[in-house]
């Protein structure tokens, strides 16, 4: 798989060097507490009629819960096909906590971290069991490595799926998937009274808050202090516009192909760009993405909700001195042939828009050239020479990205930091800026790709260190 921005391929290669086991990760403790579905169905029939959500604790032992939305754990069975009958009862992981402790062995100074989602060829994608590839990640590693030799415990919060608009699969689910799992480990893992600390990078950013919002609503704040945010998409993310476009144009040129169901090539294309354009305009990226439908209620939702009473620190690897990207309106950031057979060539550009027309986030800006604002970035030009050869009708690629080291906005400064701004692309102060959070965090002069924080790592590690 071909990746924008992913985690995993940006350690893959580092996965050789890294020590793990069921037990340990990197010579530090390593344990899991589990939370899982069991769906009972009547046998020969597709409609699940019983749902159970149980946890299972470090050393084994299973707790049903009444409901995912209230905080009651119920020590013993916990199988409704067990106890009432024979049905079809499959079970499922939906959300992993994996416990590193530091090497003092107690699990006392929890910091929780919820993982953010990667994207790929395929938009945006949750891979299972994740820890491995964040621990091998360089940036990660020095920063979870720090805080367990400073005594930290670190908390990996690992989604399998992706939320959807299924009732047993939507975000205020997973939401409260989390939620559980976070007090039940408060409640029955954790020893002493030391303060905890939750961390949300990405998409799991935005997760974060909500958890704590939960539990908060629930009257369980618990002990946890602090919330850091990392280069979450507070106002939206954004991906080239134009690339989108050129996804539609594509799978709309190949719809067209008389008899393409019959050549593999050619179908096969076909579903691999019906299945990118549905993942870059529906589902979760009609939320995030700025261009989503449904990016104007989801992030009025989130504006309604508010932040948890906690203290809340936001980072940013965009830049706060005005250091745009350099893809003013117009640039063209890469142009190439495809030759269909039926049509003959067809020419394709994709540049840096201005998509004020197409802009649905509640948000209001002076430029919506969202691609040249400050910020991080995903989409390089190694990834797009990639996904241009793997079509072997694309010829005469320009490639500006990768010619000239130039990288689209993913998440603005502005979004990752909350900023109640209208110019996206002037300069701030860091302590004098209009923003829910207690304190901001941004980089000086340049712009940082989305999966690196060696700029800022000093900075968290303080700022979660806050925690008493």
């Amino acid at each position: 798989m071909k990746k924008l921005l992913s985690i995993s391929a940006l350690s893959a290669a580092l996965l050789s060097n890294s020590v793990i086991s069921a037990t340990s990760i990197g010579g530090y403790p390593l344990s899991t507490v589990e939370l899982n579905t069991e769906v009972a169905y009547f046998y020969g029939d597709n409609n699940p009629f019983h749902i159970t959500e149980f946890i299972k604790s470090t050393n084994g032992q299973l707790f049903g819960l009444e409901d995912i939305y209230k905080f009651e754990f119920t020590y013993g069975n916990f199988s409704y096909c067990d106890f009432y009958g024979p049905f079809q009862c499959p079970q499922s992981l939906n959300v992993k906590s994996s416990i590193i402790k530091s090497r003092d062995g107690v699990f006392d100074k929890p910091v929780y971290f919820i993982k953010g989602l990667s994207i790929s060829e395929n938009g945006f994608v949750s891979e299972q069991d994740e820890l491995a590839s964040y621990w091998a990640s360089p940036s990660f590693n020095d920063i979870f490595t720090t805080l367990l030799n400073s005594g930290r415990d670190i908390v990996f919060i690992d989604f399998i799926r992706i939320p959807n608009e299924d009732r047993f699969q939507d975000e205020s689910y997973l939401v409260g998937q989390i939620a559980q799992l976070v007090h039940f480990i408060e409640t029955k893992e954790k020893v002493g009274h030391h303060q905890s600390t939750m961390v949300g990078y990405s998409y799991g950013g935005l997760l974060a808050k909500q958890v704590l919002n939960k539990l908060e609503s629930e009257r369980y704040q618990h002990e946890i202090y602090n919330y850091i945010s990392l280069d979450a998409p507070h106002r939206g993310a954004s991906l080239p516009y134009s690339l989108i476009n050129t996804v539609k144009r594509i799978r709309g040129r190949l719809e067209d192909a008389r008899g393409c169901s019959r050549v593999s090539s050619c179908d096969r294309n076909r579903k691999k760009m019906r299945e990118l354009e549905r993942n870059l305009t529906e589902g979760i990226a009609a939320k995030l993405l700025i261009t989503g439908s449904k990016s104007n209620s989801y992030f009025r939702s989130l504006l309604n909700e508010g932040y948890p009473s906690t203290y809340n620190v936001a980072f940013s690897n965009g830049s706060y001195t005005g250091r745009t990207a350099g893809l003013p309106e117009n640039y063209v950031m890469a142009r190439f042939e495809v030759n269909y057979s039926l049509y003959g060539d067809t020419y394709y550009t994709i540049d840096s828009e201005n998509i004020r027309s197409n802009y649905k986030a509640p948000f209001y800006y002076t430029s919506h050239v969202f691609d040249n604002a400050p910020g991080s970035y995903a989409l390089v030009g190694g990834f797009l020479n990639s996904f241009l050869a793997s079509n072997s009708r694309i010829r005469n690629v320009t490639n500006n990205l990768y010619t000239r080291n130039i990288n689209p906005t993913f998440i603005t400064t502005a979004s990752a930091l909350d900023l109640n701004v209208s110019n996206l692309n002037g300069p701030f102060s860091l302590n004098g800026s209009t923003t829910p959070f207690d304190k901001v965090y941004a980089v000086s002069g340049s712009n940082l790709s989305h999966t690196d924080f060696s700029y800022h790592k000093n900075n968290i590690v303080n700022e979660i260190n806050r925690a008493q």
